[in-house]
């Protein structure tokens, strides 16, 4: 019987140990995820991740104008002026005033195949000034009654086609249409919505050149351009000057204080250090 135990307890020695524990040289294959149902653990992808975002198309809402350019030369071309007003055959200009990249957007050399075609003008002639000018002159020649044509032509696709930042919608009958005509007068004005002259820092070299703002309907400033004409209110370009610099009015810095101002200002400065500072500090400010 002892013997036997002897027995069993070699047995026991002899066997090998085996360690709960992975040894550093240990390749024992990592234990598998749950199961998809019971766990969080994001499935192995089987093919390439895709964004889910990306940007929207750009989308062109330009507002196009409810008249084509056919339509506005028909028109134009069926278009009379007012009875009192009196049209010569004689060769005539007239100038419009743009500014620098308003002509860089626009192809003088198509605009004066239009304009001669479809208007029976003689020529389009541009005028820049040195580097840095703002203003671009663009002279139409020609008859009077072709001019005016030709120049509500030309206004209308600046206004529709340039300077339609806002996405507005003109017609034949809207009176929206803005233009800057060059020349030594602007008075008398009749059926134009808006007028303005305004004697330009660039334009003081040249006396008797204004800037005249003018705003209205088509039939409106195709009469006023008639009138300028008529009253040779337009201008050789080639005796103005332009000049690489422009004017920015502040009413209050153009305007003279006048005495009385100046003490209700100071009685007011004196006011406030008063509730500011004690009497000893204010009397040193004041000092």
């Amino acid at each position: 019987m002892a013997h036997n135990q002897d027995n069993r307890q070699t047995r026991k020695r002899r066997k090998p140990y085996r360690s709960s524990r992975p040894t550093s040289n240990s390749h024992t294959a990592p234990p598998a995820p749950p199961s998809s149902a019971s766990s969080s653990y994001p499935t192995p992808q089987t093919h390439p991740l895709e964004l889910g975002l990306s940007n929207e198309p750009i989308i062109d809402n330009t507002t196009k104008s409810s008249v084509d350019d056919t339509k506005v030369i028909h028109f134009l071309s069926k278009l009379k002026p007012r009875g009192f007003q009196t049209v010569s055959d004689d060769p005539s200009h007239i100038t419009i005033i743009v500014s620098s990249f308003e002509r860089s957007l626009v192809d003088i050399s198509t605009v004066k195949q239009v304009l001669t075609e479809k208007f029976q003008i003689d020529d389009v002639v541009t005028t820049e000034g040195l580097p840095g000018t703002i203003d671009v002159l663009v002279t139409v020649y020609g008859r009077m009654l072709n001019i005016a044509k030709a120049v509500v032509f030309l206004i209308f696709q600046l206004n529709t086609k340039v300077n339609n930042l806002q996405k507005d919608v003109f017609t034949l009958k809207s009176s929206t249409y803005k233009a800057h005509l060059l020349l030594k007068n602007g008075e008398e004005v009749q059926g134009i919505k808006y007028v303005d002259i305004a004697h330009l820092f660039s334009y003081e070299f040249n006396k008797g050149a204004y800037d005249v703002f003018v705003q209205g309907d088509l039939t409106s400033i195709f009469n006023f351009i008639l009138h300028c004409l008529d009253r040779k209110w337009n201008l050789e370009t080639s005796l103005i000057r332009l000049e690489p610099m422009f004017g920015i009015h502040l009413d209050q810095a153009l305007k003279s204080t006048s005495r009385e101002n100046i003490d209700i200002k100071n009685r007011a400065r004196n006011t406030l250090l008063q509730y500011l500072y004690p009497a000893s500090r204010y009397e040193n400010i004041q000092s």
